[in-house]
């Protein structure tokens, strides 16, 4: 399975390897400069140009910058009970803000930590909502 950039140690040598090809160096180059092989050069640069597209989706749709739990945790409350709710696509910070003023996505969730509310409550302000 090829191997990309993901987040953590490899992303300065994905940035390096990406400012390289932009420089024009063959991957052959970059390999050397960064003491990988052709094919991984070729994969970190790929890779980190992956990354920038993902982190644009992820700018135009709010909903991905909350954390993978917190997203998790929202829709879990949504989906169960009394509270079930259907929600065409990712709810928008007016529908959470709703949804957490109304009670329904109480302050104390099981699992659910002040951490995991505080990144909510600041999502929400910085979204409008």
């Amino acid at each position: 399975m090829p191997q990309s950039c993901a987040k953590g140690d490899t992303d300065k040598r994905c940035e390096i390897a990406e400012r390289l090809r932009n420089e024009g160096l063959t991957f052959r180059q970059i390999g050397i400069a960064l003491n990988v092989s052709l094919e991984r050069a070729r994969q970190l640069v790929l890779g980190a140009r992956r990354l920038r597209e993902q982190e644009r989706e992820y700018d135009s749709i709010p909903w991905f910058s909350l954390s993978t739990r917190t997203r998790n945790r929202i829709m879990s409350e949504l989906s169960s009970g009394a509270h079930s709710r259907r929600l065409d696509g990712f709810p928008s910070p007016q529908q959470v803000r709703e949804l957490v003023d109304s009670g329904i996505i109480p302050r104390q969730l099981p699992n659910f930590g002040k951490h995991s509310f505080k990144e909510i409550e600041e999502w929400l302000s910085r979204h409008g909502a």
